[in-house]
């Protein structure tokens, strides 16, 4: 899962567990049928800095 998956997944409205998440944005966004673990997820997120986010808030 690449930096560009990673912000997507975070943009996306999650409403079940993270896992059950991160294999439908797999299946129906990605159209892989490959899954990642949470804790893979949770590395890849850690490496984002927060500054584009701050960015975006900002008015």
């Amino acid at each position: 899962m690449g930096f560009k998956e990673t912000l997507l997944f975070m943009i996306n409205m999650v409403n079940k567990s993270l896992q059950v998440e991160l294999n439908n944005f797999f299946e129906t966004v990605l159209k892989r049928k490959d899954n990642i673990s949470k804790q893979a997820f949770s590395e890849n997120r850690q490496n984002i800095s927060p500054k584009p986010f701050i960015e975006l808030m900002m008015p």
